[in-house]
């Protein structure tokens, strides 16, 4: 569940005016565990991830991302046959100023699954100097028809030797987190995610090492395996192209 910049109006903006220049780009990644919002989407096991995204000089953006996922045991009554995620983007990026500002739209896909979770949600996001700052809405989590919010903001620290170190904090609310509703997209109350993470690239290969954690307790702390949300380390690599 990822966002890059790149854009589908770009593409008829080209075929408009030719003089416009445009750029083709990618990225593959090989994680210990695929996180999302701190809560994992592959049982704590490795995962694959690729994308493919087009810019446009204007600042419009379109692509696509797609990671491996489990989120049951194949044996288990909540098992839905989900093994991809596959992530269609758009929006657009630019700059006031010393501010960047992006806004996107992202539809999550989950192709072969048992049943719809598939949904699409709405990004604003900006970040000034070291600062970014993200808000995300949807009005149907999961395709339950119930609303989610997230707000996120991540601050980077340049270290020597061009390590960084990046502090991330998150909160999701909204009628999809009210575990008093039955009918809840993901059976939780509100909770906070956090992370920090060390980053280094050698030779044009990113690599990172994180650690996640959130707050959620009682009974809806899971410690192992299928939407595991405690505090653990995850490792990284990464190449774009």
């Amino acid at each position: 569940m990822k966002n890059f910049k790149r854009s589908l109006i770009g593409l008829s903006l080209l075929a408009c005016a030719p003089q416009l220049l445009a750029d083709v780009g990618g990225s593959a990644a090989l994680t210990t565990d695929y996180q999302f919002r701190g809560i994992t989407q592959s049982a704590e096991n490795p995962a694959i991830q690729v994308s493919f995204d087009y810019s446009h000089d204007t600042g419009f953006y379109v692509g696509a991302w797609g990671s491996t996922i489990d989120f049951s045991a194949s044996n288990s009554q909540f098992d839905i046959n989900e093994t991809v995620e596959v992530d269609i983007y758009l929006g657009y990026s630019n700059s006031i100023n010393d501010i960047d500002y992006d806004i996107n739209l992202t539809y999550y896909t989950y192709p072969g699954v048992d049943i719809n979770i598939n949904y699409a949600e709405i990004y604003l996001s900006a970040s000034y100097k070291s600062l970014s700052l993200t808000y995300a809405f949807t009005d149907d989590l999961f395709a339950v028809e119930e609303s989610g919010h997230y707000i996120n903001a991540v601050y980077d620290i340049a270290l020597p030797n061009d390590y960084s170190v990046a502090l991330q904090a998150g909160y999701s609310f909204g009628n999809a987190f009210d575990s008093n509703i039955f009918e809840a997209a993901v059976f939780l109350d509100a909770y906070l995610d956090y992370s920090i993470s060390l980053n280094k690239s050698f030779n044009g290969i990113d690599v990172s090492l994180s650690y996640v954690d959130t707050d959620i307790s009682g009974d809806f702390a899971l410690t192992k395996d299928e939407f595991a949300n405690d505090g653990r380390f995850i490792a990284s690599i990464s190449k774009t192209f």
